[in-house]
């Protein structure tokens, strides 16, 4: 009895599903103007991709322009003249970063000091023993290098520092400091440092979220949108992995975000910026087909040079075209 009770209340549960998998392709498939909110977002992404003086990326995947990276002492640009501006500490590239974990650490509070440090024993003597890397947070080591305020122990604070932000993917930061500069509240977005936290918000149907999740396959961009690959071998390879995915007890999802900030269907172009891409912020264009939306060459397995769906998922593989990706979710703007 207690068998056929489960059976039948699976079968309502995925009836329900369906049906709002139905609903929602609906929406998606609405289109929809662009919008005050996208414009502010879109506004606050290019401005600080050009304040860092970020990397650029052509349709073929390649960096055709490398700009500042992640941990580099390198004056950010003023947004007004173009020139480095050394006026501020707070506009070095590696400070720039850390002020990416600030601004979320005001909607996530803890969540900056505790970025990590890794340290390898023996690493730096040459110790070939095989012992066991140590992870301190920076909250850790702050608080013992405060004991003894001096110009060492701040170069010390500043060399912790830049080290966890280079072992901390910083791209979902990114995404939430834009947001935040936007002025969107808690309640219009899943402020996170992990990306899956605010796509899987997406999935839901709370009207207060200024994004609604979409399959990009069928889904033409808009400017403030975000364009979202997953990676890694166990991450959902497509939209459909995700819908069944984001209801999984526990589930997280390794992926990456970026902001649409042009779509120009004259040309069949779109350009996104994103944090974290090559240790920067990086300008992507990609082109689109003739209904508007990304174009197949885009998704893995689908390239010309039929590159290996493996490269994907392994970090090592040398054949890659960076846009080359597996695309299967579009944040929409409601």
């Amino acid at each position: 009895m207690n068998a056929v009770r489960a059976l039948v209340l699976g079968c309502a549960g995925l009836s329900l599903l369906f049906s709002s998998i139905e609903a929602d392709a609906n929406e998606c498939a609405k289109t929809l103007p662009d919008n005050a909110v996208g414009s502010q977002i879109v506004r606050a992404a290019i401005k600080e991709y050009a304040s860092f003086n970020g990397h650029r990326i052509d349709t073929a995947g390649r960096l055709w322009k490398f700009g500042s990276t992640e941990t580099e002492n390198e004056s950010l640009l003023n947004a007004v003249t173009g020139e480095p501006d050394s006026s501020d500490a707070r506009h070095l590239a590696w400070r720039r970063v850390w002020e990416y974990w600030l601004v979320l650490d005001r909607h996530v509070p803890s969540v900056a000091l505790s970025r990590k440090v890794i340290a390898h024993p023996g690493a730096l003597d040459g110790d070939a023993e095989d012992r066991t890397a140590t992870e301190k947070t920076l909250r850790e080591l702050f608080a013992r290098l405060a004991l003894e305020p001096s110009d060492v122990n701040e170069s010390l604070r500043q060399a912790a520092l830049r080290a966890a932000l280079s072992d901390s993917p910083w791209s979902a930061a990114f995404i939430s400091y834009v947001m935040h500069e936007a002025g969107l509240s808690d309640e219009q977005f899943r402020y996170a440092a992990a990306h899956w936290q605010y796509v899987k918000q997406a999935f839901g149907t709370d009207s207060r979220r200024i994004y609604r999740a979409c399959d990009p396959r069928h889904t033409p961009p808009r400017e403030g949108d975000l364009l979202c690959y997953s990676r890694g071998s166990r991450a959902p390879e497509n939209f459909e992995e995700w819908l069944i995915a984001v209801t999984r007890p526990g589930f997280t999802a390794a992926s990456h975000c970026e902001i649409v900030v042009l779509v120009d269907r004259t040309a069949s172009k779109m350009e996104t910026v994103g944090g974290n891409v090559l240790q920067s912020i990086a300008m992507r264009r990609l082109k689109l087909n003739g209904n508007g939306l990304l174009s197949a060459s885009h998704y893995t397995g689908n390239t010309i040079r039929r590159m290996p769906s493996a490269c994907a998922k392994d970090k090592s593989c040398r054949e890659w075209d960076s846009n080359t990706q597996r695309w299967s979710v579009l944040l929409k703007l409601r």
